[in-house]
């Protein structure tokens, strides 16, 4: 901290020019607070020993220098003592705290391991000589502790606390190549929790108390089928779709892969058969092959002007091929 008079009320401030240099190397200024009496700055982590030389130059060229050395008995080190696993919630944290035991932070956080911009600030903490004691509301994850000591810079801290969550569970969807949602159910999920998807992480979103919405994410290009193997050419199985006719006796003996049956219409009108593929789905199709009943004769006399047709909605169909 550098007190004193006329210092700058709000930083960054073009009319003064602070230098901070650690053993000759320039250091990026990191301002925590200032105003007219003081300004006070955080120094990077450094080691024992290492010599930072700060200068701040005022609009009427006046410089103020100083000069801090770096030691681990000037650096306050916290552990965890409560349990470093627990469940989601609010829960109480208890440091131990060496080195320095008497001062006091004047600042907290705690911080994703696997997010560090999730930051949760903390407000509240109890400090006794030698301990400090807070309570945080967390989700599922990973997290770090930060202190801060206006006197001393930042503690040293490696403690970390995992908070296990049950996994979540989700109703098994199908979606399109132009991607969609899945709905994760459970509690405790962390909006920086990551779902993968065939190998591919997407972030969630819509963290509510009782779950929360994942993005499918579109894998539309060719490239990105071919990359990850989501698509293959294959023959659809029976299983994956559903039948539509006009006679719903006989369908099931058009895919049944069996030559000798046949599917028979009793419309008098016309007469059609196909295949649903279900909702939020995209079909690449490419080949149709099509066997006309056995016992014709002559199969064209029946099937001359026949055509496939393709539809998104059961209502507009569009002809794909014709016989």
């Amino acid at each position: 901290m550098l007190s004193g008079t006329g210092l700058p009320a709000a930083w960054p401030n073009a009319n003064f020019v602070l230098n901070i240099f650690c053993n000759n190397s320039f250091v990026e200024p990191q301002i925590i607070s200032t105003n007219p009496s003081a300004l006070t700055l955080a120094l990077p982590a450094s080691t024992t020993g290492s010599l930072f030389s700060i200068s701040l130059t005022s609009p009427l060229g006046n410089t103020v220098s100083y000069s801090v050395s770096s030691s681990t008995t000037n650096t306050p080190q916290l552990t965890l003592l409560s349990s470093s696993s627990t469940s989601p919630g609010s829960i109480i944290f208890n440091f131990t705290q060496n080195n320095l035991q008497a001062a006091t932070p004047t600042s907290l956080s705690v911080y994703s391991v696997y997010n560090p911009s999730e930051i949760y600030s903390i407000s509240g903490s109890t400090h006794v000589a030698g301990s400090v004691r807070f309570t945080a509301i967390l989700s599922g994850g990973l997290y770090g502790f930060k202190f801060f000591f206006a006197s001393y810079g930042w503690a040293t801290c490696t403690s970390t606390v995992s908070i296990n969550t049950v996994a979540p569970t989700f109703i098994p969807i199908a979606t399109s190549y132009n991607g969609g949602f899945l709905t994760l159910t459970g509690t405790g999920i962390s909006t920086s929790a990551t779902v993968t998807i065939n190998g591919v992480k997407t972030q969630v979103q819509r963290v509510t108390a009782s779950g929360a919405v994942a993005v499918i994410p579109p894998f539309v290009t060719t490239l990105s089928q071919k990359q990850y193997s989501f698509a293959t050419p294959e023959k659809l199985s029976q299983s994956q779709f559903t039948i539509i006719s006009d006679t719903v006796a006989s369908q099931a003996l058009a895919f049944d892969g069996i030559m000798g049956s046949t599917y028979v219409s009793s419309s008098n009108g016309i007469c059609y058969i196909g295949i649903n593929v279900g909702n939020e789905m995209t079909l690449n199709l490419n080949r149709i092959r099509f066997f006309p009943y056995s016992q014709w004769l002559i199969a064209s006399q029946y099937l001359t002007g026949a055509h496939f047709e393709a539809s998104n909605d059961g209502n507009t169909w569009t002809t794909i091929a014709t016989v």
